[in-house]
C-alpha cells in the first residue's frame, strides 16, 4: 500500500492542531497527559519544519516576523535564568503553548491547498460548538475545559465556559461574514447570525463588541450612503429593543456600571495592568528587550507571579495582550507581533478571501484588552491565516513591497 505523504502531512497537522489546545482539555485524561501529546508532537513540527524555519528561497511576507518571533520566545529563556532564576528547563515547558506559531513553516513544507484549511476551519468551529453546547447540557459538570480549574458561575446570565480552541469560532464567524459580501448568498447571512450568537453566549465584552463592529464596518463599507443610514438607524431600533430585553446583555451592561462605579474614582484595573508590565516588571534594559521569559509555577519566578502579581496585586499578563508579548518576549518580540499584524492590512487579496484580514484586524483590537493573539486557543488558527494570506496574495499576484490596505469590494482575480 503507497502511502500518500502529503495526505499524511495533512493527517498529522490535524492532530497537531487538536494537540494545541489539548483536544479541548477532557476531565477523563489528565493534564499532564495531554500537555505531554502536545510536546511530543510540538517537538515533530519542529524538527518536520527545520528546513523552511532556517531558510526559506521564496520571497514571503509573514516568514522573517514569525522567526524573530520564534526567537524571541525561546531567547526569553536567557533572562528567565540570570535574572529571575528559573531554569532553561522549566522556562521551555512554561513556553510550549506560544510555539504553535511553528505551525506556519510546517505548512510551509507540506503545502496544503487553501480548500483544505478552508474544511480545517469548519471543522475546528464545529466541533468547538458541539464540544461547548454539550458542556451547557452537562452543567455543574465539567467534562471539557478542565485545566482552568475555576468556578462556573452565572453572574452575566450565561455560564461562563473556559473550552479552549475558540479561536476557530471567531475565524468561522468572519469567514461567513466575508462570504456573503463576497456571494450575497442568504446561507452564508444566516450562518453569520448564528455564530455570532454563540460568540455572545460566551457573555466576553470586548469579543462581542469587536467582532460585531469589525463585521459591521464590512457589510456597510460598499453600500450607497442611505442604504447605510437605514441600517444603522433600524440597527439602533432592533439594538435597544434587544439590549432593553435581553437578560445577557443586560447582565453585560450591569457588570461594566458596578467596575466603574465606585464610591472613589479608581484607575481602571488593566490601565494599571499596562503600567505595571510595560515600566515595573522588567528588573532591567537587557529584560526589557529580550523579555523575562514564561513564569513557570514551580519556580521561585512563578510563585511571585502567582502569590504576589496575580494574588495580592490582581494583575494578570493574560489582561493586556500587548503588555503580556513585551513582559514575556521584550521590545523584540513585540515589534515582530505587531509586524505580523499591521503587515495582513497591506496585502490586497481577492475579494474571497476577505475574510482573513477581517480576523486579523480583529486579533489587532482583540489583544488589546486580552491576550488574544499568545493565546494557546488561537495560535494555530492565527498562524493558518497567516500561511493563507501568503498564499491567496501570491496567487492575485501582487508584490508585496507594493500592497495597499484595501477593503473594496471587488474581484481582483
Amino acid at each position: 500500500m503507497i502511502i500518500n505523504l502529503k495526505t499524511l502531512g495533512a493527517f498529522f497537522f490535524l492532530i497537531f492542531t487538536l494537540s494545541s489546545f489539548y483536544f479541548y482539555e477532557p476531565v477523563f485524561f489528565s493534564a499532564e497527559l495531554l500537555k505531554l501529546v502536545y510536546w511530543l508532537l510540538c517537538s515533530c513540527v519542529i524538527l518536520l519544519s527545520v528546513k523552511k524555519l532556517l531558510y526559506t528561497k521564496e520571497q514571503l511576507v509573514f516568514a522573517n516576523g514569525l522567526r524573530i518571533l520564534l526567537f524571541s520566545i525561546f531567547f526569553s529563556m536567557v533572562p528567565a535564568f540570570i535574572s529571575w532564576g528559573q531554569s532553561p528547563l522549566l522556562t521551555l515547558r512554561a513556553t510550549f503553548p506560544f510555539l504553535g506559531f511553528i505551525s506556519y513553516f510546517y505548512l510551509l513544507t507540506i503545502n496544503p491547498s487553501i480548500k483544505f484549511l478552508e474544511r480545517i476551519i469548519w471543522v475546528f468551529s464545529f466541533s468547538y460548538i458541539f464540544i461547548y453546547f454539550l458542556s451547557l447540557s452537562l452543567l455543574p459538570e465539567v467534562y471539557f475545559g478542565s485545566f482552568a480549574d475555576r468556578r462556573i458561575d452565572d453572574m452575566r446570565a450565561v455560564f461562563r465556559l473556559f473550552i479552549p480552541g475558540r479561536g476557530f469560532l471567531f475565524l468561522s464567524f468572519f469567514f461567513a461574514v466575508g462570504r456573503y459580501i463576497y456571494n450575497r448568498r442568504i446561507i452564508w447571512l444566516y450562518l453569520s447570525i448564528f455564530l455570532f450568537a454563540v460568540i455572545l453566549m460566551h457573555v466576553i465584552r470586548q469579543y462581542i463588541l469587536f467582532s460585531f463592529v469589525i463585521s459591521a464596518i464590512a457589510l456597510l463599507w460598499n453600500l450607497t450612503w442611505w442604504r447605510k443610514v437605514l441600517i444603522v438607524l433600524s440597527a439602533i431600533l432592533i439594538g435597544g429593543y434587544v439590549i432593553e430585553n435581553s437578560n445577557v446583555i443586560q447582565s453585560l451592561v450591569l457588570l461594566t456600571e458596578t467596575q466603574i462605579g465606585t464610591d472613589k474614582p479608581t484607575e481602571d484595573i488593566r490601565v494599571t495592568a499596562y503600567k505595571y508590565f510595560s515600566f515595573n516588571f522588567s528588573p532591567n534594559a537587557f529584560n526589557a528587550f529580550f523579555g523575562n521569559g514564561v513564569p513557570h509555577e514551580a519556580s521561585t519566578y512563578g510563585a511571585y507571579y502567582t502569590n504576589i502579581i496575580n494574588a495580592d496585586q490582581k494583575l494578570y499578563l493574560s489582561d493586556v495582550g500587548y503588555a503580556q508579548i513585551y513582559g514575556l518576549f521584550g521590545i523584540l518580540g513585540l515589534l515582530a507581533s505587531l509586524f505580523l499584524m499591521i503587515r495582513t492590512f497591506f496585502l490586497r487579496v481577492d475579494i474571497k478571501y476577505l475574510y482573513l484580514k477581517l480576523f486579523m484586524i480583529y486579533v489587532l483590537f482583540a489583544n488589546i484588552l486580552s491576550g488574544y493573539f499568545l493565546s494557546y486557543h488561537n495560535v494555530v488558527a492565527i498562524s493558518i491565516v497567516f500561511f493563507m494570506l501568503e498564499k491567496v496574495h501570491t496567487n492575485v499576484g501582487i508584490n508585496a513591497h507594493t500592497s495597499k490596505l484595501d477593503l473594496r469590494y471587488k474581484n481582483e482575480s
